[in-house]
Parts: structure tokens; sequence; C-alpha cells
């Protein structure tokens, strides 16, 4: 054989052995989610555990070997819970391929995706978003908690029913308008339909010129036997902290949007005995929940809210989807998971209807020694 022939054989043997190696370096195919939240701002609280959640689901079941034996890609933004930006970060994920989206943290954030889902672009799944305007619609939206109307409902049933209160004042957080509104109203319905009465309805926008002091005067003009707070953590714990100077005794709610840590950290002794009604179980001894507790603990240096609960819980339902439908196309996705209907949660089963809107139990929840507890359990 000829130098020539030897060297043309020794090269060809060479590209054999590199051409496979380098495809598998730079074009190994991934499945892609992005995860979209406030991760920055006063509701960042939200924002960061959700993606945290997210990634945790997401490692885990790489971890296992991924999809298929795919990897899942996970890329996140920041929506900073403000609509245009919403709609920037959705359309900047799907001009980069990305077809199914889990986030909007916030109702008003959800509520600005609306054209994404609505046009068929990309699957969300929101974890937290909880407003009746985002049920019941025949779109690309997959909810994850209960409907708001069952939580406020459960809340005012509990307000009159169990503590026999009579007269009530709401403080609302206006920046979050289709969430704090719709509690406000579902609460007031239900609670008037038992004989009470919501004397005054005070909203506020959130930002560093509230005037928690004059708020908190105000409600206490009304002599009310109980107040509602419809806010973030921050600006619930804060409000709290006014109320109890003024009117120590009066029983406080609060709907399930600042039940966080942000809350107690902000709140402390002022926040003892708020009860909440919610989809999470904090306390909840389930093998599954304490499992990833723990898990979250480990990785992010502290114990899960139930913003990180359920969007460890929405990325368990995407990849499930997508191992179902064997791709991660939006239509495909949502079709598997609405078929399948039943899901394991982690501390309970809940159900996906056909419009892709979430059923499960609902629960108060009481702070008691600076920690959230499960109030049927008391």
């Amino acid at each position: 054989m000829s130098t020539a022939k030897r060297c043309q054989l020794v090269v060809s043997v060479l590209l054999l052995l590199i051409i496979p190696a380098v495809s598998g370096c730079f074009g190994q195919q991934t499945y892609k989610i992005g995860f979209v939240g406030g991760l920055t701002g006063r509701y960042s609280d939200l924002g960061v555990a959700g993606r945290n959640g997210v990634t945790l689901a997401v490692e885990e079941i790489n971890k296992a070997g991924g999809i298929h034996g795919r990897p899942v890609e996970l890329i996140v933004r920041d929506d900073k819970n403000d609509p245009a930006v919403v709609r920037a970060v959705d359309e900047e994920l799907i001009n980069a391929g990305v077809r199914i989206l889990i986030g909007h943290m916030t109702s008003a954030a959800a509520v600005a995706s609306l054209p994404v889902s609505a046009s068929g672009k990309a699957l969300i799944v929101t974890p937290t978003a909880t407003a009746d305007s985002l049920r019941g619609n025949d779109d690309m939206l997959i909810t994850i908690m209960s409907p708001l109307k069952l939580m406020a409902q459960v809340q005012a049933a509990y307000a009159v029913q169990e503590l026999g209160l009579k007269r009530l004042v709401i403080i609302g957080d206006s920046s979050n308008p289709e969430y704090a509104r719709n509690w406000a109203e579902v609460f007031t319905a239900y609670f008037e339909s038992f004989g009470g009465k919501v004397v005054a309805t005070l909203p506020f926008a959130s930002g560093s010129g509230v005037e928690y002091e004059s708020l908190a005067q105000a409600a206490a003009g009304y002599r009310p036997e109980g107040i509602l707070l419809v806010a973030g953590a921050v600006d619930a714990a804060v409000m709290s902290q006014w109320l109890r100077k003024g009117q120590p005794a009066v029983p406080i709610f609060s709907s399930s949007w600042a039940m966080t840590n942000d809350f107690i950290h902000h709140g402390g002794q002022a926040v003892e005995g708020i009860v909440f009604s919610s989809t999470y179980s904090p306390d909840n001894h389930n093998p599954a929940y304490v499992r990833f507790a723990h898990k979250y603990r480990e990785r992010f240096g502290s114990w899960p809210n139930y913003a990180a609960a359920h969007s460890y819980e929405a990325a368990q339902l995407v990849l499930t989807g997508i191992n179902k439908a064997g791709n991660d196309q939006a239509l495909a996705v949502k079709q598997a998971i609405i078929g399948q209907q039943q899901f394991s949660g982690l501390w309970d089963d809940y159900l996906i209807n056909a419009a892709g809107d979430a059923s499960r139990v609902c629960r108060l929840v009481i702070v008691e020694n600076g920690q959230f507890v499960t109030l049927d359990k008391k």
C-alpha cells in the first residue's frame, strides 16, 4: 500500500471516530421549558421560590436520565410582574423555540399573558395565579391551584359561621386588581349571604408610599369585628403590625397571596393567629411532600413556601405531559395532560379538567408560633 493510501485510510478512520463525538457534543437535542416569574421587586418571594421549585424538578429528571434519554433544558426569565415585560419575555422565549412556559406567579401577570395562551403559541402552566377570569377558557392555559372562588368562600364561611363575625373591613392591594378585586367580591358575597356585612373596602397601591398607619386608622373607624387583607407578603405583614397597634384583639384574615416566609419574617408577633385559605398544606406528612421539602431545603437553604411547592407540581405535570406526548410541543403536551385528568400532588391528588383548570382540596391555615399550621389539625 502506498504512503498516500495509508494517509487516506488513517484520515478516514479518524473522521469516523471524530464526527460522532463532535455531533454528540454540539447536537444533543433537549426538551425545552421556560420559567417566567417576578424574580425582582416586591413580589419576588413568589418568583424566586417558583423558579427554585421548577429547577429542583428539572434537576431530578435529568439526574434520572431525562425523558426518553433526552435532557430537559430550563430557560428562566424575570417578568418583573409588569404586564409589558410579561408579554416581552413570553415572546422572547417563544422566538427561542420554547413552547411550554411555567409561570406567571400573580394573577395580574397571568392575565397579561392571556394573548399568548389564547393564540396557541405556547402552553402556559401557572402554579399560583388563581383569578376566576383565568379559568373556564378554551385556551392554552393550565392552572395548578384551586379556584379563587372556593378559597375565598371557605374563608368567609369560617369567619361568619365559626367565629360569628358580623362586621368586617377589607384592605386590598389594587396593583394586582384581577386577584384583589376578585377575592374581595367573592368573600363579600359569601360573608353577607350568611348575615355578615362588609362595612368598607379600603384599596391601596403597593409601593414605597403606602400609608399603612392611615389605612389602619381608617379601618378602625368602622369598628370592625374582623379584617381581611388581600395583599402580598410584605404589605400584609406591615399592615398587620399597624392594625395590631390599634386593634390587638380583632381577628385578621389574609388571602393565600401573602402566605410565604416573608410574611412571618416582616410581621413578627403581629401576624400570630392570622388565618389564610389555601390549597397548600405546609405541615403535611405525606411522604412525597416531606421528601420534596427536605430536598428543597438541602438545595436552596430554606424551607419551601406554597409558590415553591406548586411550581414543583407544575413542573412535574409538564414533564409528565412531555413524556406521554413524546415531544415538547404545546398542543400535544396539553392534550396529554388533560387526557390523564388525575395527578398525584405533593399532599393530595388533584384533577385537571378539559379547560385545563385544577380542582383540589382547600384548607384553612393559621400562623402559630412563627409557623404556618393547618387549622383543621388543631
